[in-house]
């Protein structure tokens, strides 16, 4: 693996960037030139980004599980809702769905 700085609109050199997982602070994208993997991070307002360079694909698949798993701290994203959750307000608090304006009021 490789570590480096690049311009921001460096990336753009590489096709089909796929973002991996997006923070508070930023986020990460992932893609591949010339049997090179590549992870890039990019930081909001930041001219420029660190960028990953991977020979080993293997190395490169288990970083971007580490970083889909990373939990970020209070900047990260919410996590999306992965099981059932019971209802907000219960049944019997229900009302009926109104048929015209009139009945919004």
């Amino acid at each position: 693996m490789r570590v480096s700085e690049i311009a921001s609109v460096f990336d753009s050199y590489y096709n089909d960037l796929t973002c991996v997982r997006q923070f508070g602070w930023g986020q990460v994208v992932a893609g591949a030139k010339g049997g090179v993997f590549i992870l890039i991070v990019q930081e909001k307002g930041s001219q420029r980004h660190t960028l990953y360079e991977y020979d080993d694909a293997d190395e490169y698949l288990q970083d971007v599980l580490r970083v889909r798993r990373f939990s970020g701290g209070d900047s990260a994203g919410v996590p999306a809702l992965v099981g059932p959750q019971p209802p907000q307000r219960p049944a019997h608090d229900a009302k009926p769905i109104p048929r015209s304006e009139d009945e919004w009021s």
